[in-house]
């Protein structure tokens, strides 16, 4: 059994909520990308029947298969999974250019997966239309970090101290940061961010270019 097949085996013809906001959010990815149903499936190794299956709620896809959606559209898996209840206008301007509070995505940035053990919480706080691009919003709880050794991502990245006060560790040092304060990671560099005191402490973080997996 392919690939496909073993998708369509996971979910039939079942139709649900779930599957036709997952199926709208990769149409309108898509169209945002400029590509057609030939060109997902291309690069995903489906068909274009089951491309357009997904696409209308009809079929459910495996995780693995989300993921190879997710890469092909240039935007993390968590993305696929919106909060919050959007009409049915795929192309307005507002989905296209503005990214409400309640629908930010959750990341999680490093190879640990789940970032709740870290006493960290981060989104992925970019509009639709420039998913390539990465705005984020990353909160320590007293005592959190981005882990208990340097991490590094694919993608360098600028951030902005709001709130609390927190250390960098890179290169070999360790930096202390407050609020107001504005650092660099460059791509591959491993590093590490820790909360230093006893508040929450939250910064904010833009990658260009963006992409999922970092």
């Amino acid at each position: 059994m392919n690939a496909a097949a073993d998708d369509k085996a996971a979910g039939g013809g079942e139709r649900n909520a779930m599957l036709d906001q997952i199926g709208q959010e990769i149409r309108t990815l898509r169209r945002l990308r400029g590509m057609t149903m030939k060109d997902l499936a291309q690069r995903t190794g489906k068909t274009i029947g089951f491309i357009s299956q997904i696409e209308r709620g009809l079929s459910r896809a495996s995780l693995a298969t989300l993921q190879d959606l997710a890469d092909a559209l240039e935007v993390p898996l968590a993305w696929l999974f919106r909060a919050g209840d959007e009409d049915d206008a795929a192309e307005s301007a507002e989905k296209r250019y503005v990214l409400r509070r309640e629908r930010r995505r959750p990341r999680a940035p490093t190879s640990h997966g789940t970032t709740e053990y870290l006493g960290m919480d981060d989104f992925l706080a970019t509009p639709a239309s420039y998913a390539n691009m990465g705005l984020g919003i990353t909160r320590f709880r007293a005592g959190g970090g981005s882990g208990k050794t340097p991490e590094k991502v694919e993608f360098g990245f600028i951030g902005l101290v709001r709130e609390g006060a927190m250390a960098l560790s890179i290169d070999g040092e360790t930096i202390a940061l407050t609020a107001g304060d504005a650092f660099y990671v460059p791509a591959r560099t491993p590093y590490r961010l820790a909360n230093t005191a006893g508040e929450e402490a939250e910064f904010v973080w833009v990658a260009v270019p963006h992409r999922p997996g970092g």
